[in-house]
This record gives structure tokens, sequence and C-alpha cells, in this order.
């Protein structure tokens, strides 16, 4: 605490901001804790790679590059355009 009453002017802004980014950031990394995940506000989709015809959840770690990118908008789509779902995201379940 000592250490906060030091600090004068910017810094003590710059430490405050620092903190406060961290935190916002450290939300929601854990990634085998299902209580953090977002709600999304639109339908799902879900992103195709046209190089290995791999398909992902949009929010998938395992998304391919942005030039190998193709929007499905179902499950459906995507296996009828023989994509085949990823193993970790498992976009169909």
């Amino acid at each position: 605490m000592n250490a906060f009453l030091e600090l004068k002017g910017g810094r003590m802004r710059t430490v405050l901001i620092a903190i406060a980014l961290s935190m916002l950031l450290s939300v929601g990394c854990n990634k085998d804790d299902d209580s953090n995940n977002v709600v999304n506000s639109g339908p799902e989709h879900y992103i195709g790679n046209t190089q290995s015809h791999v398909f992902h959840r949009s929010n998938c770690s395992y998304l391919p590059n942005a030039e190998n990118r193709i929007t499905l908008n179902s499950c459906d789509e995507a296996t009828s355009q023989n994509y085949t779902p990823c193993g970790h995201c498992n976009p169909c379940q």
C-alpha cells in the first residue's frame, strides 16, 4: 500500500491503468473453465480452412490464416461442402 502512496501524478494513473488492463485481459484465459464463455449477440458461424477443409468455431485457437478462411453458416453447410469438424473445438457439439 505504501508503494501506491509514494507514486505521484501520472505514475499512479499509469500503474492503475496497467492493473486494470491486466485484470481485463486475464478474464476468460482459462480454456478449461466454461464459466467465462462469451455470449454471442448473433447467430453462430464457423470458419473453414480452404486448404485443409477443416472447420472451426469462430473462437477456436486453431483458426487458419486469414487468406485461407471461409465463413460457413452452419455445421450442415460445412459438412455438405466436405469440411471436417475440428477435433479441438468440436464445432457441431
